[in-house]
């Protein structure tokens, strides 16, 4: 068993075995929601604060709002207060079981896997987007021609 983390949580499963089926079901819904993978791997690296999360993550501020308290409610990550720079901030570590996950999202590639297809999607978009500019340049310009071709017929 995984008595702590660095979040100073509780005993928890030691691999995704020892989660019972209803729990990786659930765990598997907020994996498959937008931003849920990408939560987990940017905390891979260490706690962050929901700006430098913000920052990171490049989704928009209700997603993150919604996976961090997602990803509570699995106690996946916890919430720890943050003085340093005189401010009241709130770090957010993985938990045990967030750890867990974590460590099966990098060994199974999943979270690079996501973020080939985000960079693949932005790329489709943008050849789309140019398609797009392109099919309309060329409708203008095939008007213009059948415009002018029709004033010297009549």
């Amino acid at each position: 068993m995984v008595d702590s983390n660095e979040s100073g949580e509780g005993a928890g499963p030691s691999s995704l075995e020892a989660f019972s089926d209803e729990e990786a079901e659930r765990i598997a819904d907020f994996l498959s929601k937008k931003g849920g993978v990408r939560v987990l791997d940017e905390l891979q690296d260490g706690p962050k604060r929901f700006v430098v999360l913000q920052e990171k993550l490049e989704v928009s501020r209700a997603t993150i709002t919604d996976r961090i308290e997602d990803a509570k409610d699995l106690e996946l990550i916890s919430e720890k207060p943050d003085y340093t720079g005189g401010g009241g901030y709130k770090r957010h570590p993985l938990t045990a079981k967030g750890q867990i996950v974590a460590d099966e999202l990098e060994r199974t590639d999943l979270a690079r896997i996501r973020k080939e297809i985000r960079e693949l999607e932005a790329e489709f978009k943008d050849h789309i987007g140019e398609f797009e500019t392109s099919l309309e340049q060329r409708s203008s310009e095939l008007n213009e021609e059948l415009a002018e071709r029709v004033r010297k017929e009549y």
